[in-house]
This record gives structure tokens, C-alpha cells and sequence, in this order.
């Protein structure tokens, strides 16, 4: 439903898969994700499971690569993007939290370098984590037993690595607001399901797209 309504609204669209996916929706073009990101496994986060470690770090080597617009497959498109800039992100939590679920950034965005460096070290110390916690980090690395990515806080090469190195370069200043790709918070999810209630004052002429929380929608 996603990745057509893109279609849909004038878009072309490329599925990036490891493997064959049969379903796909017509006018979708298939790209080999291998040859972006060659992996023999996925970075799993360890307390949910999720492949979205990996799929973090995959897509700022799409963007680096390609050039292209980086949308999660749980966005539904409501009208054509038509976005004059390469700069194409916004704010989940205003002010505090930039989701990379839409990502868009010029290949020599210092921002995105910064996060290709990033997601280099498997085992990183953030710099945006509480002191307490980077000695905690620093401790495990000296005994010989760092922490790994799939252990830690969840986001920690997603939306906290984004909004942490673009607040750092300047680059948020570019963020389009929370009604642009996130205007139903993940906290009101299930407002989405119920048939009478009324999302016009959130769903706008501002809005780009709407994220449909993946999983926890399903």
C-alpha cells in the first residue's frame, strides 16, 4: 500500500531486498540491496528483534551511493512531494527527536558523513549519552567486552545518531515540521484505527506523508 501510493502520487520508486520478494506492487522497480550493503547477516536489535540496526546503516550508504530520497516502507504518500531542496527530514518530537524514517541529504552533507563514520564502529561510545553511561561504555570496552550496536539503546545509529550530528553541523535548521512526515505520534498510533475519529487537524495541506508505525500498527 506504501510503496504505491508513492507510484501513485507520481514517484518513482526502487525496493531495495536481499532476497526475492514476489508480491511487489506493479511500476516498483527491485534493486539488490547486496550490492549497496554486501551482508551474510542483518544486524538485529536484541530486545526487539528488529532489523532496523542494519536497515540504519543501510540507508546512509543509499543515500551516499545513489543520491535518492530514503523512505521507510510504512509511509503512506497523501500528495506529491515536491520538495525544492535535497534536505528532506523532520521532526517526530519537536525539538528534541529528527526520524530518519524520510531522508533525504546531499551526497556531501557533513551530517552524513558524519554518520557513515559512525556506523563504522560496531561497538561506538556516544557522545550524546549521559556521562555515567559512556564511563559505563569505556569500562566494558577496557575489561575486553564492549558493548555492541544490537545491545544498546534503540535508535542509537537511527534517529538519535541523526538528530545528535545534525544539531552538531547546523544541518537541522533544515527540518521540516512534525505535520510534514510524522503528524500522528507513535503515542496516538491506534487514533488511525478508530473509524470516527476526525485526523484532519493533523493530517493537513502540510503534510507530505504519514507514518504508519510498522508493527506496532499491525
Amino acid at each position: 500500500l506504501c510503496l504505491a501510493s508513492f507510484r501513485d502520487h507520481g514517484h518513482d520508486v526502487t525496493l531495495f531486498s536481499y532476497e526475492r520478494i514476489e508480491n511487489v506492487p506493479s511500476g516498483i522497480r527491485l534493486a539488490d540491496a547486496s550490492r549497496l550493503f554486501p551482508a551474510k547477516s542483518f544486524l538485529l536489535h536484541t530486545g526487539s528483534g528488529s532489523p532496523a540496526v542494519h536497515a540504519d546503516a543501510f540507508r546512509y550508504r543509499v543515500i551516499a551511493k545513489t543520491g535518492l530520497t530514503w523512505v521507510d516502507a510504512d509511509i503512506l504518500c497523501v500528495r506529491p512531494w515536491k520538495i525544492d531542496t535535497n534536505w528532506i527530514f523532520g521532526w517526530e518530537k519537536p525539538g528534541r527527536v529528527v526520524c530518519n524514517a524520510v531522508l533525504g541529504l546531499p551526497q556531501d552533507s557533513r551530517t552524513l558523513k558524519a554518520l557513515l563514520d559512525f556506523c563504522e564502529d560496531p561497538y561506538p561510545i556516544p557522545d550524546w549519552f549521559s556521562k555515567e553511561d559512556r564511563a559505563d561504555l569505556q569500562r566494558a570496552k577496557q575489561a575486553g567486552a564492549p558493548i555492541h550496536i544490537s545491545n544498546m539503546k534503540w535508535g542509537v545509529w537511527g534517529p538519535a545518531a541523526l538528530t545528535h550530528f545534525l544539531a552538531q553541523t547546523g544541518e537541522i535548521d533544515h527540518a521540516l515540521p512534525q505535520s510534514a512526515f510524522y503528524p500522528v505520534s507513535f503515542k496516538d498510533r491506534r487514533d488511525m484505527l478508530k473509524p470516527k475519529y476526525d485526523l484532519t487537524d493533523r493530517i493537513t495541506p502540510a503534510t507530505y506523508g504519514v507514518h504508519l508505525w510498522n508493527r506496532r500498527m499491525r
